[in-house]
């Protein structure tokens, strides 16, 4: 804009101005028109059109460039423009409509001179260097700003030096406004307590004039403090972003107890602090609204300000000129109500405006091209959407968005790599169906890669120990394993009439080991090395890694730390310490044995470099990293190959891992391929197909009963049951599972007890199969606790959580510590016992409930467990939004409905 052709003082600080020219004047900041003096009521459209008009005097327009600025590129009716330009005539009168000219099939100009000055500055009862009448010591310093409502100004006291904020007001009306504020600061403070991120309300004067409200000093509004200096521009990306949720934590807050704020904008945000360490504060409640007024009764709060009248004028007058159009919900322009959505809009804006380093910008067409991060060009877009249930679901979801970024990000990558070869996948989908069974095939094999037998296991591995001990020695493994393992019927033999119980077998072995090799060290550690592994095949860690310790031990007395052997045992205890999910300590242990081993010898086609390309290949497929995982699977099984026989279990487990990895990289047809060979001999295990398929059933059962679909999971559940056959000469492992999943369908049908039958018969199968000492037997247990708690038997719940808990912590497995605890929460609330409810949840870490459930539902669900027993308490007025917000956040992220509907009923 030409500076001389404005009129232009330089002395406004830019978006907080009055134009003034003819005989109007405008002021931006608070939307107020005056034509002769006079208050002229205009519609938010045409006005959002003059403040566009103003900022370019003197220059053409075009109608594309007005309908982008004022409406947004949103969809608009036939001369929507003409018609806001036609009111805005009207409204100006005849002197000031004169300067607004129209160019015929161009658009429009304002011709000048027109002046800028600060805003409101001129119509202040107050002046700098006054004492305030009230509170002694205090001297006005300088007017921070006005608005309808009140006068703000920064004080100074003369002798202690303190710098307070007083927001002052000299007439009934503006009074009115202040109680209304005062009182919606009192709620937050009794119901959030003290937060940092929002301004507290130090003294009040409500007795004689000037009526004022004091407040604590939280630095300059965020706009001021951009505009010093570009602060803002030298703030990184992810400082930016900090900032932002920093605000948006504290609008948060306040929604969840029924506080709207409706005046979100960056004059309305106060920062503070140095380089690197900003610290906000949400401030100026005076358009706020409080959408639960049934709230100050319950905290027994005297409802100042709050009338009928005062609440319909914050809601409609307010919501038109109050705030700074640019942040006004497209909803409040029309003149509706504000709702939560419309804090949402104003943020989204907000966060435009400080990614792009400009709290001037506008949010309008075009706006993605200047920002160049795809999840932040989303997540604007779904906080600025013109329908507001189009919306983000609320600013708690939008905080928790923006604070997985990183995480998100590398979600997104790994399917963005994945999409071309799914698109290419898509070439062949025709062949891919008609391959189906060699598919299901395939997913029953990777379901069962644990499962093989640990006695072929056991007996194929006894080649390449000539290197750790003598022939005498190696003999005695041999003899060992054949007499006290191979000779016993195998756990998983299909049709067994007493399927041995694996974990005493493993038990009995680990106890006779130490007396048959007495004094052979490297002999025992072999063996011991071996049952180590059988047990991580079945979960149990916490064996696994005590057969580990004893082996280790045993190689540091014989000096052979260092050895084949030794390096084995470190790959083996890195994969131990992943699956116990201490995963620090099991990647240091993965870098030291691979530093040791040397990249030839991990490569090499040896017993060594089977187990470095088995660890790393877990630890890969652990992080994400399946696509980046395929050639070292693929080297895997060139390793097995060249060490084992045909028909080793080996060669099966090793080609599963890579059709695990095909499948999680979305390369199905190679992990077709796979299957396919598996299914053919030497490999095949005869009389497992119908076992296999039964199996591939139950995982496709589980992924749609994680859909909510209970009824289809429910059908293949049975289809699963009658490949499997009757109990008598079933495999009863994987019959324990399919009365798991049919327990899990009838639970979320809202049939707990029949859930409970299902996962009772579940964990007899697991005990007459593997044994009663393990952590699927506690997995069956605790979710027969769930059933009994959604039953209503809160004390059989109780016990069977407390159980579950006492084995976790035997077992040292915290996140299933984390698991039960959390059941007994609501156990305890259920009989009674809230207080005891929540002090057990709060001493549940944090982290370890987000790793045993990382579904988005899990939060809210802590959030509604906290409210019932709040509830309970009879804290209802701490509760009650709590849960409100708990059940809708669980309905966004679609947490089964038989989950929610315990505390929807509450509400």
């Amino acid at each position: 804009m030409d500076a001389d052709a404005s009129g232009d003082t330089g002395s406004a600080t830019p978006g907080r101005v009055r134009y003034v020219f003819a005989n109007v004047e405008f002021d931006e900041w608070l939307g107020r028109l005056r034509v002769d003096g006079e208050l002229v009521e205009v519609e938010p459209r045409p006005l959002r059109l003059l403040a566009e008009l103003l900022r370019r005097v003197n220059e053409v327009l075009t109608k594309e460039e007005l309908l982008d600025a004022v409406w947004q590129g949103r969809p608009t009716v036939d001369h929507v423009l003409a018609n806001a330009v036609s009111k805005l005539r009207m409204a100006l009168g005849p002197a000031g409509a004169g300067r607004l000219a129209t160019l015929p099939r161009v658009g429009y100009r304002f011709s000048g001179p027109v002046q800028r000055l600060p805003a409101g500055g001129a119509d202040s009862a107050f002046e700098t260097g006054q004492t305030l009448v009230g509170r002694d010591g205090f001297v006005l310093d300088r007017l921070l700003g006005q608005g309808g409502n009140s006068d703000v100004w920064l004080a100074r006291h003369a002798k202690l030096g303190q710098s307070h904020v007083f927001k002052l007001a000299t007439d009934g009306p503006r009074l009115a406004a202040l109680k209304r504020e005062f009182t919606l600061y009192r709620l937050l403070g009794q119901t959030l307590g003290p937060r940092p991120d929002i301004a507290r309300v130090l003294d009040a004067n409500f007795q004689s004039p000037p009526f004022f409200l004091e407040c604590e000093y939280g630095g300059r509004s965020l706009l001021e403090w951009a505009d010093d200096g570009s602060k803002l521009l030298e703030l990184s990306g992810a400082q930016r972003l900090d900032v932002f949720l920093q605000v948006a934590r504290a609008v948060a807050a306040a929604h969840s107890v029924g506080v709207l704020h409706k005046d979100l904008k960056p004059g309305n945000v106060l920062i503070d602090g140095q380089r690197g360490a900003w610290a906000v504060k949400l401030t100026d409640f005076g358009s706020g609204r409080l959408l639960e007024p049934e709230r100050l009764a319950e905290l027994r709060l005297t409802a100042l300000g709050m009338s009928q009248a005062a609440d319909a004028g914050a809601s409609s007058s307010r919501s038109a000129t109050g705030s700074t159009l640019m942040y006004m919900a497209p909803e409040l322009l029309a003149g509706q109500a504000p709702t939560l959505q419309s804090d949402v809009y104003s943020l989204g804006v907000m966060l435009f405006q400080l990614l792009v380093g400009d709290l001037r910008r506008t949010l309008s067409g075009g706006w993605q091209q200047d920002l160049d991060d795809p999840l932040l060009v989303e997540e604007i877009d779904a906080a600025t959407q013109g329908t507001p249930a189009r919306r983000t679901a609320g600013v708690a979801m939008l905080v928790d968005r923006l604070s997985r970024l990183e995480e998100r990000r590398a979600d997104r990558s790994l399917r963005a790599a994945n999409a071309a070869l799914a698109q290419a996948a898509a070439a062949d989908a025709a062949q891919r169906r008609a391959r189906l069974p060699w598919l299901v095939t395939a997913v029953a094999a990777l379901a069962i890669g644990l499962l093989v037998s640990v006695f072929m296991a056991v007996h194929a591995e006894r080649a390449r120990t000539a290197a750790l001990q003598a022939q005498a020695q190696t003999q005695a493994v041999s003899d060992f394993l054949h007499h006290d393992v191979m000779e016993t019927p195998d756990v998983l033999t299909s049709g067994s009439v007493r399927p041995l119980q694996l974990m005493d077998l493993m038990r009995q072995a680990s106890r006779n080991a130490g007396d048959r090799f007495r004094g052979q060290p490297l002999a025992e550690a072999v063996v011991r090395r071996r049952i180590a592994e059988t047990y991580l095949r079945r979960a149990a860690v916490a064996e696994a890694m005590n057969e580990l310790s004893k082996a280790r031990k045993l190689l540091v007395a014989a000096q052979a730390d260092d050895s084949t052997e030794g390096l084995m045992l470190r790959f083996l205890g890195a994969r131990a310490l992943l699956w116990a999910r201490q995963v620090p300590k099991a990647r240091e242990l993965l870098a030291e044995a691979e530093q040791s081993t040397g990249a030839a010898r991990m490569a090499a086609a040896t017993e060594l470099g089977a187990a470095a390309s088995r660890a790393r290949l877990e630890f890969m497929l652990d992080a994400g990293q399946a696509r980046e995982a395929v050639p070292l699977a693929l080297r895997l099984v060139q390793q097995v190959d060249q060490i084992r026989s045909p028909q080793s279990p080996h060669r099966v487990d090793a080609r599963q891992r890579l059709a695990e990895t095909y499948l999680r990289a979305g390369l199905d047809t190679q992990a077709e391929q796979v299957f396919a060979e598996l299914a053919k001999p030497p490999l095949n295990a005869p009389g497992m197909a119908g076992e296999y398929k039964a199996r591939a059933l139950v995982v496709e059962a589980e992924k749609l009963a994680s859909a909510n679909r209970f009824d289809e999971a429910h059908g293949l559940v049975q289809q699963a049951r009658a490949l499997l056959g009757p109990a008598a000469t079933a495999n009863l492992f994987y019959l324990a599972f399919v009365e798991y999943w049919d327990g899990a369908c009838e639970l979320g049908k809202g049939r707990p007890v029949q859930a409970r039958r299902h996962f009772t018969a579940a964990m007899t199968l697991i005990v007459e199969s593997i044994g009663t000492d393990h952590v699927y037997i506690e997995m069956m247990r605790h979710a027969g606790a769930l059933a009994a708690l959604e039953a209503g038997q809160a004390t059989d719940a109780a016990a069977m959580f407390e159980q579950v808990d006492r084995w976790y912590r035997n077992n040292v497995n915290e996140l299933g510590q984390a698991a039960s605890r959390f059941g007994r929460v609501a156990a305890l609330t259920d009989l009674g016992q809230p207080a005891a409810a929540l002090e057990l949840l709060e001493a549940i870490p944090a982290h370890n409930l987000a790793q045993f459930d990382p579904a988005p539902g899990l939060a809210p669900r802590v959030s509604a467990e906290r409210a019932r027993a709040l509830l309970a308490l009879g804290r209802a007025a701490e509760a009650k939004p709590m849960l409100r917000q708990a059940v809708l956040d669980m309905k966004a992220a679609q947490v089964p409905a038989w989950k929610v509907s315990r505390y929807e009923r509450l509400l």
